[in-house]
């Protein structure tokens, strides 16, 4: 099921941040992209570890950190840096 949250306009979408008390910041014309990268910390049962790496969204990573045995590793997936572009 996919549900759809919003509505259509034939206006442009306006960016702008807002900062309480002020003006908001109007960004009209401009592109921004999402990333990021998360860290999670694999977990440990018994002998073995386990831990994900994925792209949850795009330009979004996920990366795995095993802290044994010392000093440790990170783990992450090999992604394609621009997957597709969605403009909202």
């Amino acid at each position: 099921m996919n549900v759809v949250f919003g509505g259509m306009s034939t206006e442009p979408s306006r960016v702008q941040i807002m900062i309480a008390g002020q003006s908001p910041l109007v960004l009209d014309g401009k592109y921004f992209f999402q990333a990021g990268d998360h860290y999670y910390l694999a977990k440990a049962d018994g002998d073995s570890w386990s831990g994900n790496t994925a792209a949850i969204a795009p330009g979004v990573l996920v990366h795995t950190v095993f802290n044994q045995p010392a000093p440790g590793m990170v783990i992450s997936g090999l992604f394609p840096q621009d997957e597709e572009l969605a403009i909202l």
